[in-house]
């Protein structure tokens, strides 16, 4: 019998992007990490940040870094590579703009003023 995914370990899709949803917001920034890109450029891995304001009781200051790739990979049904980022494969363009673009489509951000918006670190 194939156990549960609770006991498993295994995290399904649909608990990632309810997680996902909860934290990006319509016209938010995401940052990116291109961890690797394959010679020939059809395959990269990205690591997505989001960067929160410190909290006032925090004994760091500066913002806040929150890595979600792993929870973006279980939403788009993909891999995590060896570096902890979103493989992300046959590209015929910018990996970023790939990624962001499935991130808004997952998350209803349907317009321009909506969508989310990224750069690379």
């Amino acid at each position: 019998m194939k156990p549960a995914p609770a006991e498993s370990g295994v995290v399904p899709a649909h608990d990632a992007t309810t997680r996902l949803r909860s934290i990006l917001h319509p016209g938010q920034t995401v940052y990116l990490i291109l961890r690797h890109i394959s010679r020939s450029g059809a395959q990269a891995e990205v690591s997505l940040m989001l960067m929160k304001p410190p909290q006032t009781s925090a004994a760091v200051a500066g913002p806040v870094v929150a890595d979600f790739s792993v929870d973006v990979a279980i939403a788009l049904h993909g891999q995590i590579g060896p570096g902890g980022g979103v493989l992300c494969r046959k590209l015929d363009g910018e990996p970023g703009a790939w990624i962001v673009h499935r991130l808004d489509q997952l998350c209803g951000f349907t317009t321009p003023e909506t969508a989310l918006k990224f750069h690379w670190l």
